[in-house]
C-alpha cells in the first residue's frame, strides 16, 4: 500500500519532523533555565533580606542592652556603643528600604524605621535629662548644700561664743536643716515621689526657720551670717526642686516611652519585615 509520498519527501518530512522536535526541547530547555534563573534570583533576594534582617536585629538587641546600661550605670561608654549602633541601624534600614520597595515588606520596613527614629529621639532627650540630672546634683545640690550647712555652722557657732538667746533657736533650726538633708539623701536611695514630697515639706520648714532666725537677729554682722545661710538654703530648696523633676522626667522617659517602644520588637506580632501583612506573627 502506498502513501503517494516520495522517497525524497519521506526523507523531508522526517528531517523537519526531527528539527521542529529539537527546536520544541530547546525551547522548553531554554523556557526551563530562565525559570530556575527567577528562582536562583528570587531565593538569593531572600537570603540577602534574611542576612540583613537578622543583623538588624541584632542591633535592635544591641541598642536595646546599651540603653539600659546607660540609664542604669550612666556608663559613658554604653552610649558611645549606642550612638555607634544607631548609625549601624539608620544604614541598614536605608538599605532595607531601597531592597524592599514596592513588595508587601515595605510597609514593616517603613513602621521599624519609624520607631527606631522615635527612640532615639526619646533617648537624645533622656541622654540630655541624665546630664543635667548628673549636673544638678554633683555640681550645684551638694556644692550648695554643704555651703548652706557651713554658713548655719559659723553662725551657730558665733552665737554661742557670744551667749546670745538665739543659741537654742539656732540649735533647733540646726536640726531640722539636718532632717532635711536626711531625707533628701534618703530619697536619692529609693527615689519615689512619697520620699520626695517628705524631703521637700522638711526643706520647706527649715527655710521658714532660718528665715525666721534671721529676722530675728539684731546685731548687723551676725545678721549677715544667717541671711547667707538663709539664701543658700533656699537656693538648696529650689535645686532640690528640679533635680527630683529632672529624675521623674527622666523615669517617664525609660520607663513609660522607651520601655514599650523597644519591647515591641520583641514582641511575637513586632514589626518584622518576614512577618506576613496581616501581622498575625506569621512569617511570609
Amino acid at each position: 500500500m502506498t502513501t503517494g509520498l516520495t522517497v525524497r519527501k519521506r526523507i523531508y518530512g522526517g528531517f523537519f519532523g526531527i528539527l521542529f522536535l529539537l527546536v520544541l526541547v530547546a525551547g522548553i530547555g531554554f523556557t526551563g533555565f530562565l525559570t530556575v534563573g527567577d528562582n536562583v534570583a528570587h531565593y538569593a533576594k531572600e537570603a540577602t533580606d534574611t542576612v540583613r534582617l537578622q543583623q538588624i536585629d541584632r542591633d535592635v538587641a544591641d541598642l536595646r542592652r546599651n540603653v539600659l546600661m546607660f540609664t542604669e550605670k550612666e556608663d559613658a561608654s554604653a552610649l558611645d556603643r549606642i550612638r555607634a549602633t544607631q548609625s549601624s541601624l539608620r544604614a541598614r534600614l536605608d538599605e532595607a528600604a531601597t531592597a524592599t520597595a514596592g513588595s508587601d515588606k515595605s510597609g514593616a520596613i517603613a513602621t521599624m524605621s519609624r520607631l527606631i527614629g522615635e527612640y532615639g529621639t526619646l533617648l537624645d532627650k533622656g541622654v540630655d535629662l541624665s546630664k543635667r540630672k548628673a549636673y544638678l546634683l554633683n555640681d550645684v545640690l551638694i556644692p550648695v548644700g554643704n555651703q548652706a550647712l557651713a554658713a548655719l555652722q559659723g553662725y551657730r557657732d558665733a552665737v554661742a561664743s557670744r551667749g546670745s538667746e538665739q543659741v537654742v533657736a539656732t540649735g533647733r533650726v540646726y536640726e531640722h536643716v539636718l532632717l532635711g538633708r536626711l531625707l533628701v539623701a534618703r530619697f536619692f536611695i529609693t527615689p519615689q515621689a512619697k520620699q520626695a514630697e517628705e524631703a521637700k515639706r522638711q526643706l520647706s520648714v527649715a527655710v521658714e526657720k532660718l528665715k525666721a532666725l534671721a529676722e530675728a537677729e539684731k546685731d548687723p554682722q551676725f545678721r549677715r551670717q544667717a541671711d547667707q545661710a538663709f539664701a543658700l538654703m533656699s537656693q538648696y530648696e529650689q535645686n532640690f526642686g528640679e533635680t527630683v523633676t529632672a529624675i521623674f522626667d527622666l523615669d517617664a522617659i525609660i520607663n513609660k516611652e522607651l520601655a514599650p517602644r523597644g519591647a515591641r520588637f520583641a514582641e511575637p506580632g513586632g514589626p518584622d519585615p518576614r512577618r506576613s501583612p496581616q501581622g498575625d506573627g506569621r512569617l511570609a
